[in-house]
């Protein structure tokens, strides 16, 4: 499996063949991840998700120089850039993203200055 995850921790169950695992996965890459970890372990694993921690990722998203690849994970300085054009595509918005519409004309001057 190709995502970029962590693991944390790793501790076999005493007195089974069972392993405990803990790691750490972005949320745009744990889309799927139950259903890939299951069809290569033959349906002996099981998941249990919980949301951790948030935290800032390297690159700016606004970035429309990077050239993102369909089938290629992008550079860790690009990672930002990547996870808002998948997340828009994945929600059927457009990958061009423009902060003008959000901003009033007379805030747009003053962060300007």
């Amino acid at each position: 499996m190709r995502r970029r995850a962590h693991v944390i921790q790793e501790e076999p169950k005493p007195g089974t063949p069972l392993h405990s695992y803990k790691i750490e996965i972005p949320v745009i890459e744990s889309f799927g991840f139950e259903t890939d970890l299951r069809t290569a372990t033959v349906g002996q694993a099981m998941v249990l998700q919980i949301f951790s921690h948030w935290s800032v990722l390297p690159g700016d998203p606004l970035d429309k120089s990077i050239e993102l690849r369909v089938l290629e994970p992008a550079g860790v300085p690009h990672l930002a850039r990547e996870l808002l054009v998948k997340t828009r595509r994945r929600k059927g918005l457009l990958e061009e993203v423009s902060v003008a519409k959000y901003f009033d004309s007379q805030e747009m001057m003053e962060h300007a200055k």
